[in-house]
Formats: C-alpha cells, structure tokens, sequence
C-alpha cells in the first residue's frame, strides 16, 4: 500500500486529532476513486489527481470521527498482550483453505473484532501469498465475519495450528471509516482504478463532487490490486488513514 497526504488534508487530520480549536465543527468527508498514477503531496482536486468518471460512478460520504483513532500495530511487531495488537492466533483446519482462513477460538493477543479489511495477514508455513517483500506467507484481509476471515489470495500447505499474525503495515495511528463503502454498480465498463481518495469540505455539496474541496489524502489499495469493473460490478471500500510512528 502507498498513500500521499497532502500539506492541508494533514494539518486537517492533526487538527482534529487533538482537537484544536481551528478544525471545522462540522466536515463532510467523501470518499471517491482516482485513475493513472497515485497522486504526488502538491496535489488538489483541481489539479493533480485523475478522478474516475464513469457511468454509475459517484463520491460516497465517508464518516471519520476523533473516537475512531487507534493505535496501530505492525503485522511483523511482537505480539504483546495488552496492547493494541498485532493480533496473534491459530488457524483451526489445515491445509488449502484458499481464499477463506478459518481461525481457531484462542487468541493469544488481541481479538477476532480488531481484524478489519486492509491489514495484513502472516500464516506461518503459508504459500500463495502476494504482498510485500518475500510474500508467500503474507496475505491481505479483505473481510472478516464469524470465526473466518477472507484473503486476497488463495493460501495453501499450512498445517492445523499454524500461527497467525495479523495486523497493520506500519506501526502508529490509524482511523478507519465507520462502515465499509460501495461503489457502483457500474453502467458500463469503467476505467482500470488506481485507489481511493479522501476530500473535505464544510459543506455536502462541496465535497461531494467538483473541485472545490480541499485533497486530504490519497491511496493504492493494501493489496496493490487496480480493478477494472465491467457492467453491474460493485467495489468495495474501507477507507483507512495510516499514520507511521
């Protein structure tokens, strides 16, 4: 994953995570998609960045509030118990689970309710896997329900038990949208997308659509994926920042 934050869009995160007075009472944020290239730091949503413009296509309100900001803990971080993660469990059936990872009922740290799509998955003994340098063990999370989680790709030739640690890419502080996002469905066949954004505004209008909000920050996928919809697909998003320690 590669995300830009722009001089203002990071004054306005900061802001609000102390709680300054100078940050706006009352901020839509939405979420929309860029194509081409991920946008550089000067970048505003007048100029810098490509917007997807298809058929079915539209910005979606992405909620982010001060109690939504956690600690986030790097995947290849010790597990400690009483932190904030990562999350350390086991999975409970062996072998070639593909895209589907059952874990075990025992987490050693953490909980199954701190795994959100995004983070990253390490199963030890693990081959399949696509993400980051030496990958066959790494996976990304891109839903987790019940006691099963789903990959990004398909994981084989573990065995009953393996150790799993899940958490984020980089250690620091992170907030993730209240839910996950939807777009679409496509009217036709839409360009190859790049990622997601995030744009500010003091009103609904204004960071909905046009070019008038302020760029808060930009990002790939966490699976480096860049997905071309063909007609009725649908795309889900979570929209997370990620700030580093």
């Amino acid at each position: 994953m590669a995300q830009i934050y722009t001089d203002v869009g990071l004054n306005l995160i900061l802001s609000q995570m102390v709680g300054a007075p100078s940050a706006p009472s009352t901020l839509y944020t939405y979420c929309g998609l860029w194509t081409g290239s991920l946008p550089s730091e000067a970048a505003t949503m007048a100029s810098g960045i490509t917007e997807l413009s298809a058929a079915g296509y539209a910005r979606q309100p992405a909620l982010f509030t001060s109690g939504n900001i956690t600690t986030a803990k790097s995947w290849s971080s010790s597990p400690t118990e009483g932190t904030a993660g990562p999350i350390a469990a086991t999975t409970s059936s062996a072998g070639a689970n593909g895209y589907i990872l059952a874990l075990g009922n025992s987490f050693s740290t953490g909980s199954f309710s701190l795994i959100k799509p995004g983070m990253y998955v390490n199963i030890v003994g693990a081959s399949g896997g696509t993400t980051g340098t030496g990958a066959g063990t790494l996976f990304i999370v891109t839903a987790a329900s019940g006691t099963t989680v789903t990959l990004n790709a398909s994981a084989s030739g573990f065995t009953n038990g393996a150790a799993v640690t899940i958490g984020d890419a980089v250690s620091g502080q992170k907030v993730t949208s209240s839910s996950a996002l939807t777009f679409g469905p496509a009217q036709a066949s839409w360009s190859s997308v790049g990622g997601y954004f995030i744009v500010a505004a003091t009103t609904s209008a204004a960071a909905s659509s046009g070019t008038t909000g302020t760029l808060v920050y930009a990002s790939t996928f966490a699976d480096g994926s860049t997905p071309t919809l063909a007609v009725n697909d649908t795309l889900n998003v979570t929209p997370t920042w990620l700030l580093s320690a």
